[in-house]
């Protein structure tokens, strides 16, 4: 005879709602914050570096001592699709056992953030600070750069 199982899933619809919401909320700051960064114009592209990593996933060791680590990184540029935002680009690795040796990369696509999975949203909502900084450096050394092959198209 089998015995009835039930199970109370109130308390999960309740923390549903909950993330539904919070993801939505942090979608629309994200969306703003983007929206802003694409009305500006800069038309420079801008990475974090590996210091920066949003998360590293780590694949099984085969039978060379090697393994397959993906960086998730934050930037800013031109999307596959053609548009400018804020992109994920996932970077792989061949990394070896042996720590003294050194990984090789193997590859890297990119998506856009808003199109990733929550849980790369939310690592990435504390790096934009230094995503902003980043592209101020670069806008300021590019406008250096212009200036200086303005001076030289002037002499010519």
């Amino acid at each position: 005879m089998e015995e009835s199982m039930t199970i109370n899933f109130s308390n999960l619809e309740k923390l549903s709602k909950k993330i539904n919401e919070a993801s939505d909320d942090l979608t629309k700051a994200l969306t703003s914050i983007n929206e802003k960064l694409n009305s500006l114009n800069l038309g420079i592209e801008t990475w974090l570096e590996a210091g920066w990593c949003l998360k590293t996933d780590y694949g099984q060791e085969n039978e060379e001592g090697y393994h397959v680590e993906t960086r998730w990184l934050l930037g800013y540029g031109k999307s596959p699709q053609g548009k400018w935002s804020l992109l994920v680009r996932a970077e792989d690795w061949l990394m070896p056992a042996n720590e003294d040796l050194e990984g090789r990369f193997t590859g890297s696509t990119e998506y856009p953030l808003l199109s990733c999975p929550r849980d790369l949203r939310v690592a990435a909502i504390q790096y934009i600070p230094q995503l902003v900084e980043q592209l101020e450096k670069k806008s300021e050394d590019f406008t250096q750069a212009v200036s200086k092959a303005k001076e030289l198209a002037d002499k010519l």
